[in-house]
């Protein structure tokens, strides 16, 4: 039987999952509209994907839709780090949580458990999203400036994640 904590996260996972397959394709689809590029879906796979024909569309339409599918995952990252830096019920200070308090709002306070849970989470598709932009630029499928982007923001986000964490686990 799995653990609780493996079980949450599993549950945790799969709203992003979602999010990000869509923004994948939402953006595809608003790119090759947007630029009328020719392009056509391959149902012969288990995996039906869009074909271009033109190789440089197919870099700037792979390139954006990486990009839209990272500001995605640093949306949600940077939601969880809110929480994590103002609303966290260890360190929320006590003129906010009256005013949450005034305002009917206190559901916007978190756990520990809670706000972790989501942080690994998204902070694991986020460096997901880097790794499969870096194969991208790799095989010259994703401009190198999206690639060297996400490297830099992913960088910055996991500092303030585990900085935050290093402060909960200093007050305890």
């Amino acid at each position: 039987m799995p653990s609780k904590i493996l079980t949450r996260l599993i549950s945790e996972a799969l709203l992003p999952a979602v999010l990000l397959v869509v923004a994948k394709v939402i953006g595809v689809l608003v790119l090759v509209k947007s630029f009328s590029i020719a392009w056509q879906l391959n149902t012969s796979s288990l995996l039906p994907d869009f074909v271009l024909h033109d190789k440089a569309a197919t870099v700037f339409v792979n390139s954006y839709s990486n990009l839209i599918v990272f500001v995605v995952v640093i949306i949600g990252l940077a939601w969880v780090l809110t929480k994590a830096y103002h609303f966290h019920d260890t360190h929320i200070k006590p003129s906010l949580i009256l005013q949450l308090l005034s305002w009917n709002l206190t559901g916007l306070m978190t756990s520990s458990h809670e706000v972790y849970n989501k942080g690994v989470v998204w902070i694991s598709y986020m460096w997901l999203v880097v790794l499969l932009i870096g194969v991208h630029t790799f095989l010259q499928a994703t401009y190198l400036w999206v690639f060297v982007f996400a490297l830099v923001a992913s960088l910055v986000a996991t500092w303030y994640f585990v900085a935050d964490v290093e402060r909960e686990v200093g007050e305890r």
